[in-house]
């Protein structure tokens, strides 16, 4: 089977480039291959065997994207994807490619092998609109957003109904969008696919507002036709190495202005309350390298009354 969709899902988590703690590029802390590891144990109880049945799953350590870059700009991402052979080991098969084009420091479209294009579209220095495409010419999803000054204040997700006749779920594109704006974590993604699921086959708009402390997005408000959700955030005082993607949206050289899109440190702790009232927590721990992350570990669990689930993911990040 392959592992594509599992091992994607730290792309959730990753952005493009790096920068000093006073905001200015270091070009010697560029990310060039990420690496991860992986478990889950799932247990239901049997109540006519009146006993728990438990299934676990695990991947050893392995290369899960390689970056390419020329001078300043990220040029490639190479998603790496991986099967079993009969012995059961994990083994390289193949790779999605993403492709990066520029008007001279701002990223203006992604192109992937697979098929799919994001566009983004400016005002001046300041990110308007970006656009998910797939073999259409429509767009599946559309963002917005507005600002307050230099930080991003709100953002408008537009879903077309070509979306729903295909999977609803966040795609790979838009999480490296979002993930250069928002905090990426499993309560973000479960909070978008559960809308996309939710939604009837019409285009429907999701406005997500944004609370800044400092540097950081401590508070998201999503306000949807089906309900609210609300996120918060909790960081260290380390250097977010993937906070340079602000250099492909209007950042030039190390000047000062442009929009700041993502946080000056790493994530710790995010608390979910979603549409339906249920309230999730996620904890996230790291090493370092001085003051840049090496490793970032990720653990999930969920206990119910006949159920058990929990899972833990490891990223490794070498920089240039």
């Amino acid at each position: 089977m392959k592992k594509t969709a599992l091992f994607a899902a730290s792309a959730a988590l990753l952005l493009f480039g790096a920068c000093q703690k006073e905001g200015k590029y270091n070009p010697k802390e560029k990310i060039s291959q990420v690496s991860e590891e992986y478990s889950y144990e799932h247990s239901s109880y049997d109540e006519y065997a009146e006993e728990w049945n438990t299934y676990t799953e695990s991947t050893p350590k392995h290369v899960s994207e390689k970056w390419t870059w020329d001078g300043k700009k990220l040029t490639q991402i190479a998603y790496i994807n991986y099967d079993y052979d009969s012995d059961g080991n994990l083994v390289p098969d193949g790779q999605d490619v993403m492709n990066f084009t520029y008007d001279g420091s701002q990223l203006t479209e992604i192109n992937s092998s697979f098929g799919e294009r994001m566009v983004f579209t400016y005002d001046g220095k300041k990110l308007q609109k970006a656009e998910y495409f797939d073999e259409s010419t429509t767009p599946v999803v559309s963002y917005e957003f507005e600002h307050n000054g230099k930080k991003i204040s709100a953002i408008i997700m537009t879903m077309s109904d070509v979306l729903f006749k295909k999977s609803p779920s966040v795609n790979r594109m838009e999480r490296l969008l979002l993930g250069n704006i928002i905090p990426q974590t499993k309560s973000t993604e479960k909070v978008l696919n559960s809308l996309r699921t939710k939604a009837t086959k019409a285009a429907t708009s999701v406005r997500m507002e944004l609370t800044w402390d400092g540097d950081n997005v401590s508070k998201i408000t999503a306000a949807t036709p089906y309900g609210n959700a609300a996120m918060s955030f909790t960081y260290d005082d380390k250097n977010n190495p993937f906070k340079g993607f602000v250099l492909m949206f209007g950042f030039y050289g190390e000047s000062e202005t442009g929009v700041e899109f993502c946080n000056k440190n790493n994530i710790t702790k995010s608390v979910l309350s979603d549409i339906e009232g249920d309230t999730e927590e996620e904890n996230y721990s790291y090493t370092y390298d001085g003051k840049w992350p090496v490793t970032r570990t990720i653990k999930y669990s969920w206990n119910e009354e006949n159920f058990k689930e929990s899972q833990t993911q490891t990223t490794y990040f070498e920089y240039e």
